[in-house]
């Protein structure tokens, strides 16, 4: 069975705001696994975005470039931003397992 999505009207509303919650949810994401989840939803297929992105055949020629070049910085901020926001969380995640995993040398032992 094959989803038809509804096309997408692109506007510089509809891009901002597409554009605003992807960065909210983006921002919220505390773990990587959450962060893929935000990749899903705002940069997958079903995404606004990509619908916006797939909406650009249909737009008349002289429109086009224009479109097309306010879907491509919408996109290219998005993932900008899971690219900021995924080297954070690695590096924290990170810090966070070698902590656990430390071992206090100095500390007495337990077994003799």
């Amino acid at each position: 069975m094959t989803l038809v999505s509804e096309p997408t009207l692109i506007t510089e509303t509809t891009a901002a705001e597409a554009v605003a919650a992807a960065l909210g949810a983006i921002t919220a994401a505390t773990t990587s696994a959450d962060l893929r989840a935000a990749r899903a939803e705002f940069t997958g297929e079903a995404s606004t975005l990509a619908r916006m992105n797939a909406s650009l055949k249909d737009v008349p020629n002289d429109q086009k470039a224009a479109l097309g070049k306010l879907v491509g910085q919408a996109r290219g901020r998005v993932n900008a931003a899971i690219a900021e926001r995924e080297s954070e969380l690695v590096a924290a995640e990170e810090a966070a397992r070698l902590a656990d995993e430390a071992v206090d040398v100095t500390a007495v032992a337990t077994r003799w």
